[in-house]
């Protein structure tokens, strides 16, 4: 669910950036594939309003999002859980591998930005300001 999560996040910063620029809105998730337009632009609504959120309660906002939606939509949903799990368990392989050629510098930099990325009780918004401080500090300059 993590992974969804950074998903989410990922979808907040592409939304976010492309209202700024008046872009198209970004990529529809596959679960909201066909969807009407008002119910894809409730959906990121819903994800530009839960950067307040913690992870919990974006999960559960998006979780009672899809329920009220019925139908397909929640079987595609469940089936894009699904393949959620897969690929984080993927990305975890990778990500382990990757660590073993990192500095010791980056390792530590990895590893606080994954605590801060776990973290239940910080919101999206503070996870992706001390993220992107972690990023922005002379170790990547």
């Amino acid at each position: 669910m993590k992974y969804f999560i950074f998903l989410s996040i990922g979808l907040i910063a592409a939304a976010s950036a492309q209202r700024e620029a008046q872009l198209p809105q970004p990529e529809i998730p596959p679960f909201l594939s066909g969807a009407p337009s008002h119910v894809v632009k409730q959906f990121f609504d819903l994800l530009k309003a839960d950067e307040s959120k913690t992870d919990p309660q974006t999960e559960a906002d998006i979780e009672a999002f899809i329920r009220r939606l019925g139908g397909d939509y929640q079987t595609r949903f469940e089936q894009f859980k699904q393949e959620i799990k897969k690929e984080k368990a993927q990305y975890e392989k990778i990500h382990q591998a990757a660590l073993l050629k990192f500095s010791p510098a980056a390792r530590e930099a990895d590893a606080k930005m994954s605590a801060i990325a776990d973290s239940t009780q910080l919101t999206n918004h503070q996870k992706t300001e001390q993220i992107k401080a972690i990023m922005d500090c002379k170790l990547f300059a």
